[in-house]
């Protein structure tokens, strides 16, 4: 069992990033990760597990779950 990632713009929702895994889930064995780079460096700036995203509202910013949940 291989643990994949999904990298996103910092700028999207987690609608599109909803909708992104989806398209790409079909070529990964499991998603947990969700690596949010930064649009301009492709820096990581967060990390958000999918648990994490399933609770954010389809508006909200994939960055904003990831700084609320953020110890």
């Amino acid at each position: 069992m291989t643990t994949e990632y999904v990298a996103v713009p910092a700028s999207w929702t987690v609608a599109q990033t909803l909708q992104h895994i989806r398209q790409v889930e079909r070529t990964r064995e499991t998603v947990y990760a969700i690596y949010v780079l930064d649009p301009a460096s492709q820096q990581l700036q967060q990390v958000v597990t999918m648990r994490r995203l399933i609770t954010g509202l389809p508006e909200e910013s994939i960055l904003d779950v990831a700084q609320k949940w953020r110890g």
